[in-house]
């Protein structure tokens, strides 16, 4: 069969030199020497031929000769007649094809060439022979080795594709365009999309597009970003990729809302070495995500709807960073277990709303915030413990914990929101003197909860908010089967609930007789209102980054009150630029609430930390708002890539970065890029002395002058530094940067 396949190629290829044939007579050609090739084998079987390997090739050069020399008759003879193949069989010994001639006794009969099916064979058997040549090249591992493993570079990102499908794509402190990972920029690399299953965005990318990784993305299965400060990654930039399974993203990043969102297939991901932040429903919908690790990441809050709908995700452990659970953010998951950290302070709006397979959760002490509806129709949640310091519990935030059996109110709450343990499977409520308010419908529904004891400092029980149920049968309101008893204080407000129930009908005329009072003691004396104590002012205090607080002095008749016996505190707004406020709570022989309120500010010439850059108040209105002097970065001896913005957030206000301060990057060796805002309008003396390595810098803004540049501002820097200026500013920031040491070798463009 080798050479029958060697023949079939050698004399189709000599057809096609020799003849320049049409396709028609290609066909033709190949035809006949197939059925030449097919005689040979035949005759071989039969013991005609010879046996020897030097038999064997004496007789496909005869065949070659003969082919050729029936090529060149061919040729010569019918030039001017069309070859219709009548009357053509084969001849066994030789392969070449005569008129008349019968095939050998034993061979199979061969069919006329005119007819369509030979035709169409012939055709076949020449696609065959040349698949033949295409497998040979690839079995023989030359065909497509460069698209099985590539390396490429362009000087700004290099390119690199290994055996197992990994693309790896590291830059030269470049943002990685659309253009630049495009289908055809992966061709020039050398890349086969289809190849790739796992991508790597490397070092030195300072961003990249979402539509970029279009063509890409279908592709790939693993998915691996190491980021660096700033980097630009867009948002919905994988969003609803249906391959990809594994997810890590490392470095000072920040991961954009929508990112993942609906990834049905992604598994694992893991968030290490810097991270920090989560944006709005960055996972959202990932129904197989299984596993979430943080790993040494700087996470204070997982963001909106950050993993709602993973229905397969268990379990998860949240880092130590963390302080605030924002709304949804685990909204219908198949939470199991979740490990809290211990500086956690609020979990917003129905963070674990529908977390059906939660059993049990550890709540933070610091705790002090559970949003509206947070653990709300979480029917298997047995157990919980709220914390001494919660201050505030929302509406609705265990509604229908059908599994939940008993619940401690800590003193430091001072009311209780409509429908917060509405259908719940309470048979044991603890409520603590500083309790003011019980809303409506706290504990309506709560069938298996008998009895309830009122504290003599709540002042207000809304309707139906204690005792009673709704009939689903005749939707009427209704005692709690077996009846309902409050235990409170003669003359009280849980005397007055009882009462008004008594006197109360519903729509189908139920009256609540049902619903008895047991007085566990009379009135004491009055009670004196906090709000009537004598409390000391509160001054205005300098942002810090951490939350501030003051000491009070609280007097009534001369006496000073203590803290925690006859008040809280309780301190909002208290971090960040703007106005704080303290609720202080009257507490024992006090009651009421009353709320002071001051100022948070920033001071002129105060230095702050943001993302790794030091900022100087150069100015600042009474709002919080002003400029600022960068002024350099803490890690400024290791920084390759510098972005100087347009305004910063300090303490949650946006101030100006108006000027880059007196060297500020002054011998930064390792600096090669570097971004100025748009709102500099003044460089400092020395500002980027000595960074040897800084060869590209972009200047956004058009306001710099050489006045207001000091000397040697850009001495040091690379020769050939490339500058990138607004086209108004080409000729006049040319001037400038020279004169302040960048040389006359630098090249400026818009």
């Amino acid at each position: 069969m080798r050479r029958k396949s060697a023949g079939k190629k050698i004399m189709a290829v000599l057809i096609a030199a020799s003849l320049m044939l049409t396709p028609a007579e290609l066909t033709v050609a190949a035809e006949m020497e197939t059925e030449g090739a097919e005689a040979t084998f035949l005759a071989e079987e039969s013991g005609d031929a010879a046996s020897s390997d030097q038999e064997d090739t004496a007789e496909t050069e005869a065949e070659i000769a003969d082919g050729s020399a029936a090529t060149e008759e061919q040729e010569t003879t019918d030039t001017d007649k069309p070859d219709t193949g009548n009357n053509v069989q084969e001849n066994a010994e030789t392969g070449v094809m005569e008129p008349g001639e019968e095939a050998p006794e034993g061979t199979a009969e061969e069919e006329d060439p005119e007819t369509p099916e030979a035709a169409m064979d012939a055709a076949e058997a020449l696609e065959e022979c040349e698949q033949e040549e295409e497998n040979a090249a690839f079995d023989d591992g030359t065909k497509d080795a460069v698209q099985a493993s590539a390396e490429y570079s362009d000087g700004k990102f290099t390119w690199v594709l290994d055996g197992n499908g990994t693309l790896t794509i590291t830059g030269n402190n470049m943002e990685l365009t659309k253009n630049e990972i495009s289908e055809s920029a992966l061709e020039k690399a050398g890349i086969d999309f289809s190849r790739v299953n796992k991508l790597v965005i490397g070092n030195g990318i300072t961003g990249f597009d979402r539509w970029g990784m279009w063509n890409l993305k279908k592709y790939i299965k693993e998915l691996e970003i190491h980021g660096n400060a700033g980097m630009n990654m867009p948002e919905q930039c994988f969003y609803d990729v249906p391959n990809i399974e594994s997810v890590v993203i490392s470095g000072a990043v920040d991961v954009p809302r929508d990112m993942f969102g609906k990834c049905a297939g992604l598994k694992k991901v893991t968030l290490k070495n810097g991270v920090q932040s989560i944006g709005e429903r960055a996972f959202e919908k990932c129904s197989s995500l299984e596993s979430v690790i943080f790993e040494n990441t700087v996470l204070e809050k997982i963001s909106d709807g950050a993993f709602w709908g993973c229905s397969a995700l268990s379990s998860i452990a949240l880092p130590d960073s963390v302080t605030e659970i924002e709304k949804y953010a685990f909204f219908e998951t198949g939470l199991r277990n979740i490990q809290l950290p211990e500086k956690l302070t609020l979990i917003g709006a129905y963070a674990f709303c529908n977390c059906k397979n939660l059993k049990q959760v550890q709540l933070p002490s610091q705790l002090k915030e559970l949003g509206n509806g947070a653990f709300s129709s979480c029917e298997n949640l047995a157990q919980i413990q709220l914390p001494a310091q919660l201050n505030k519990l929302g509406t609705d935030a265990f509604r229908n914990c059908t599994s939940l059996d008993k619940i401690d109110i800590p003193a430091g709450l001072t009311q209780i929101e409509p429908d917060t343990f509405c259908n719940t499977g309470l048979t044991s409520v603890t409520l603590h003197e500083g309790l003011t308010k019980i809303e409506d419908g706290a504990f309506h529904d709560c069938l298996k909860l008998k009895k309830i004891r009122i504290p003599k400092s709540v002042t207000d029980i809304g309707g139906l908010a204690l005792g009673i149920r709704y009939n689903r049968g005749n939707g009427a309101e209704e005692v709690i089967p077996g009846g309902f008893t409050v235990e409170g204080y003669t003359g009280s407000a849980a005397e007055r609930y009882v009462k008004r129930l008594h006197q109360c009908e519903n729509l189908y005329h139920v009256f609540f007789t049902d619903v008895k009072f047991v007085s566990i003691g009379g009135q004491t004396a009055a009670v004196t209102n906090i709000s009537k104590t004598k409390i000391s002012a509160l001054k205005t205090r300098a942002f810090t980054g951490k939350p501030l607080t003051q000491a009070l002095t609280i007097t009534y008749g001369g006496k000073k009150l203590v803290n925690g016996r006859d008040y809280t505190l309780t301190w909002k707004n208290n971090k960040n630029i703007g106005t704080a406020s303290v609720t202080i709570k009257g507490k024992g022989k006090y009651n009421g609430s009353v709320t002071k309120k001051f100022r948070i500010t920033v001071q002129k010439n105060a230095v702050y930390t943001v993302s790794r850059l030091k900022y100087k108040i150069s100015s600042a209105d009474t709002s919080g708002k002003g400029t600022v002097v960068f002024t350099g970065a803490t890690d400024k001896a290791a920084r390759k890539a510098l972005t100087i913005p347009t305004t910063v957030k300090i303490g949650g206000k946006s101030f100006r970065v108006t000027a880059i301060g007196t060297s500020a990057m002054s011998g930064a060796k390792k600096l090669t890029t570097v971004k100025i805002g748009a709102n500099i309008m003044t460089v400092g003396a020395k500002a980027f002395y000595g960074c040897s390595k800084l060869s590209n810098v972009t200047i956004f803004g058009t306001k710099l002058t050489t006045a207001k540049t000091g000397a040697n501002a850009f001495k040091g820097i690379r020769s050939n530094c490339r500058f990138k200026v607004p086209a108004s500013r080409v000729s006049a920031y040319k001037k400038l940067l020279r004169a302040k040491g960048a040389g006359p070798k630098i090249i400026v463009t818009k």
